[in-house]
């Protein structure tokens, strides 16, 4: 939860979140992303 609320770039957060949720690939965690409340995903 902290990485997800801290200052990092988005593309990094992006690549973190497809390391460490399993069965996520780039695409499911740009929406996931986006869901959350990032702007600069599809």
């Amino acid at each position: 939860k902290s990485i997800i609320n801290s200052n990092i770039d988005e593309i990094k957060l992006r690549e973190w979140v497809v390391k460490n949720f399993k069965g996520l690939g780039y695409k499911e965690a740009s929406h996931f992303l986006r869901n959350i409340g990032y702007k600069n995903f599809a």
